[in-house]
């Protein structure tokens, strides 16, 4: 039912932009509003048809997009002459060891990572990365940073690359 809305609301605000588009471009404010309105619209739609495509769990995409990140942060660790991902390197501190904690946590109760063979250190930046941009993502289409007048790519660009690099 839900997907079904979505789709008619995607429609008819297409259809709008459509008939308005000249106004529409001439218009800082309206272009971020259609495009807001639009990405709001879409998303139940993208989640409907997800979600509720036959034979399928409702965890199957989100366990898809985390073995993707377990792949590619196991990867990384690979790459960086860190393969067991053993955080070394750290310096010490309060992040780091947070971060150990979080390891042996994730290694002790890896049941959501079942078969796959990331280290710990790559289970946890996966996860990471994951709540990081889901936040980032979550905010902008939820409309809070509409009134702070910056730049929003901006910040999930940074996010995305803090994410990525963090130890």
């Amino acid at each position: 039912m839900t997907g079904g809305a979505s789709g008619a609301l995607t429609g008819l605000l297409f259809v709008a932009v459509s008939l308005n588009a000249s106004r529409i471009a001439g218009h800082q404010g309206l272009r971020a509003s259609a495009a807001q309105t639009m990405v709001l619209f879409i998303a139940p739609l993208v989640m409907a048809a997800v979600w509720l495509a036959p034979g399928q769990s409702g965890q199957a995409p989100a366990a898809t997009l985390m073995d993707l990140l377990l792949d590619a942060f196991t990867e990384a660790g690979q790459e960086s002459g860190d393969p067991a991902g053993s955080g070394a390197g750290r310096t010490g501190g309060a992040a780091e060891a947070a971060a150990a904690d979080l390891d042996l946590n994730l290694a002790a109760h890896r049941q959501w990572a079942v078969g796959h063979p990331a280290p710990p250190d790559a289970l946890r930046r996966a996860l990471t990365f994951w709540t990081r941009l889901h936040g980032v993502i979550s905010l902008e289409v939820a409309g809070h940073f509409t009134g702070l007048k910056f730049d929003p790519a901006l910040l999930y660009a940074a996010e995305t690359e803090a994410a990525i690099n963090t130890p």
